[in-house]
């Protein structure tokens, strides 16, 4: 892991964190899906 500088780690970890948020927003998205579809099967 030679060469690499303070700028590089922390654009690293910026779009580490960015794709976990972006996860967890996908995953709560999916869940309100669900959850309208299974209100409209109730109907």
């Amino acid at each position: 892991m030679t060469g690499i500088s303070e700028e590089s780690m922390f654009i690293f970890r910026e779009v580490k964190e960015i794709k976990i948020r972006y996860r967890q927003q996908k995953d709560e998205l999916q869940a309100k899906i669900d959850t309208l579809k299974k209100e409209k099967e109730k109907m």
